[in-house]
């Protein structure tokens, strides 16, 4: 009930902050039906949402928390099966497709973040404390509370390298990778300077 409420109470917060657009309207809805879903399936609490749409939808993504510590292996199989879980939600609504930047709706923009607990203290140093998928990679981080942030433990893979290690069918999770930085229609492409 205490993961339902706070899920709710997040959602809230987002609609608020967005106005009452339809297209707004469909992002809750979808953000809504794919953390419902989550919470349920994979035994995680919600801590947040996010979507970036200047005109059309950009990206799109949930933050969750684990009440328990997972190792590499572990966190990855997670984060793939939430990244494709969303996916499909997003490209099998019809709704939502006329407000997306691309259809199908690429693994790339799915910006999942996962935040791993043990109990009222922070995970151990050589733990993974947080995994979370930018841009189509998986970022997995220590969290050490005695060195500077960027001294902290980092590993990178691809959500490609990902799908290979997990035997998750990279077939699963349709159109990986798009055009991101190049596709943006309110931003102008920079131009090489003179040499």
């Amino acid at each position: 009930m205490k993961k339902l409420f706070l899920c709710i109470f997040f959602l809230t917060i987002y609609n608020c902050s967005h106005g009452n657009s339809e297209g707004c309207k469909i992002i809750d809805k979808i953000h809504e039906e794919f953390i419902s879903n989550s919470i349920k399936k994979y035994d995680l609490s919600c801590e947040g949402t996010q979507a970036s749409f200047p005109k059309k939808i950009e990206s799109i993504g949930a933050v969750f928390g684990v009440d328990k510590l997972l190792t590499v292996d572990e966190s990855r199989v997670l984060i793939v099966n939430l990244v494709k879980d969303f996916q499909i939600l997003i490209n099998n609504s019809d709704k939502i497709k006329p407000h997306l930047s691309d259809t199908p709706f690429p693994a790339d923009r799915i910006d999942i973040s996962l935040s791993f607990h043990d109990g009222n203290k922070p995970p151990p140093p050589d733990v993974i404390s947080r995994v979370i998928t930018v841009r189509g990679n998986i970022y997995y981080r220590t969290c050490d509370l005695n060195k500077p942030i960027f001294d902290q433990g980092r590993i990178k893979e691809s959500l490609e390298e990902a799908c290979e290690k997990t035997g998750i069918s990279i077939s699963l999770i349709r159109s990986t990778y798009s055009d991101y930085d190049k596709k943006r229609s309110d931003i102008e492409a920079k131009k090489p300077e003179p040499k």
